[in-house]
This record gives structure tokens, C-alpha cells and sequence, in this order.
């Protein structure tokens, strides 16, 4: 018979708590051993974990933000990225006729 095992990965289910203590002690080894990138690996992933499992949006009072596509609520908030400084009563050009 031919047929393909497939890995699903670390089987978290309902106890995640216990999944992100793992991945801090994880990470904090990785740390002590001086292994920096896989730390950052698994600290990316725990922060994953906690943005997508427990709902962690980084401003709560926003509802409509999306991380994935950097969806963010009409108006003139930007959440803090570079944009263009509102400048009351002055306009960028003068008009000559």
C-alpha cells in the first residue's frame, strides 16, 4: 500500500498554556546555549501562537485590525507606521498666477 505519513507538527489541542511554558523553556535553552536564531525562531512562533490562539491584537480598543494583511480601520490612525502629519491652516504649495 502506498501512502504518505504526514507530521502535523506539535499536537497542541485544548492545553495551550502548557505548550507556550514548554516553548518559553525552549527558548530560554536556546539562549543559555548561545543558539540565538533558533531563540528568535521560537519566540516567533510563540507570539504567533499567542496573536492567532488567544486573540492578542496589539491595540485592544481596535476591532478591525487584521495582522496578516494589515487591514486597519478607516480614518486617519495609522497604529503608530510612518505616515504624513496633518499640518493645520498651511497649505504645501502657494498658488501663482
Amino acid at each position: 500500500k502506498d501512502y504518505l505519513k504526514v507530521g502535523t507538527g506539535d499536537n497542541i489541542g485544548g492545553n495551550l498554556k502548557k505548550h507556550l511554558k514548554q516553548l518559553n523553556k525552549r527558548m530560554k535553552d536556546a539562549a543559555t546555549n548561545l543558539e540565538f536564531e533558533e531563540a528568535a525562531k521560537i519566540r516567533d512562533e510563540i507570539r504567533n501562537l499567542e496573536a492567532s490562539e488567544l486573540e492578542i491584537v496589539l491595540n485592544p480598543k481596535v476591532k478591525h485590525y487584521n495582522q496578516e494583511n494589515r487591514v486597519y480601520p478607516k480614518g486617519r490612525s495609522t497604529m503608530g507606521l510612518p505616515g504624513t502629519r496633518a499640518q493645520k491652516g498651511k497649505k504645501k504649495w502657494k498658488q501663482t498666477k
